[in-house]
């Protein structure tokens, strides 16, 4: 992330990282200080703690993970079958089933296990200390991979955060709540969000972008050179009381 954000000289970047990404954005927010983000947003993150300790009663025990691991070298279809039962916590159609195991499927089998370790051991409950932006919490009350308390462990640890609870099913956030979400981007105060490139950071983005694929090979180096230029938001999020707001429906 700081590579791309470096590369493509970017300032005053809105980042959003749902799930495990919102693990990864809180540990960039934390090493890199916060570098070029003005704005963070944390959709059903897996943060500050995915698992238990003695400290910390909030997410899943340790033995689940573990079942976890064991079954993506043991069952990996029946893992991925299922996981998306509690990604869900509700019935989806076949097809957004067959969707979302194939997903799965994309991932190396041995990277899935890793991840799951890293979730299972990390603690980056420090890390929330160094967030020093507007910070906006989206989280699904029924969520049952990142449990709801997580969020409120967040909006705890977060000076300033403003916590948005919806009441829809679990990790789907983003398939049962993209209205609600959408409002909520639109609703924020300030500019409309929009790209503010001038004809010269522009001239500079595509310098690097140009680096960036002489420098690295392979499909990815392709696809962000061929990419549109990337957008950021100029708005602001208003800082709330920590009080626990109604879900949204």
């Amino acid at each position: 992330l700081r590579a791309v954000l470096d590369a493509l000289d970017l300032q005053d970047v809105a980042v959003a990282g749902f799930s495990m990404g919102g693990a990864v954005t809180v540990r960039y927010m934390s090493r890199h200080g916060g570098a070029r983000i003005s704005q963070l947003a944390l959709l059903g993150a897996a943060v500050p703690c995915f698992t238990r300790r003695p400290d910390f009663p909030c997410g899943l025990e340790k033995s689940a993970v573990d079942d976890l691991i064991r079954q993506c070298y043991a069952d990996r279809p029946a893992m991925v079958a299922g996981f998306g039962k509690i990604f869900f916590n509700q019935p989806v159609s076949d097809q957004i089933r067959a969707w979302f195991n194939d997903l799965g499927f994309e991932a190396s089998g041995h990277a899935t296990a890793m991840t799951a370790v890293e979730h299972r051991d990390a603690d980056p409950r420090p890390d929330l200390a160094a967030i020093h932006v507007p910070t906006l919490i989206l989280h699904a009350v029924h969520d049952q991979v990142c449990r709801y308390e997580l969020a409120e462990a967040m909006h705890a640890g977060i000076k300033g955060s403003h916590l948005v609870p919806f009441d829809c099913g679990g990790q789907r956030i983003l398939l049962r709540g993209k209205g609600p979400l959408q409002r909520r981007a639109t609703a924020l105060p300030g500019p409309s969000a929009r790209a503010v490139y001038s004809r010269e950071r522009r001239s500079r983005i595509s310098a690097a972008r140009a680096r960036v694929v002489s420098s690295a090979s392979g499909s990815s180096a392709s696809w962000l050179a061929s990419s549109s230029a990337p957008k950021h938001s100029t708005s602001s999020i208003t800082r709330t009381s920590r009080s626990r707001p109604a879900p949204t429906p």
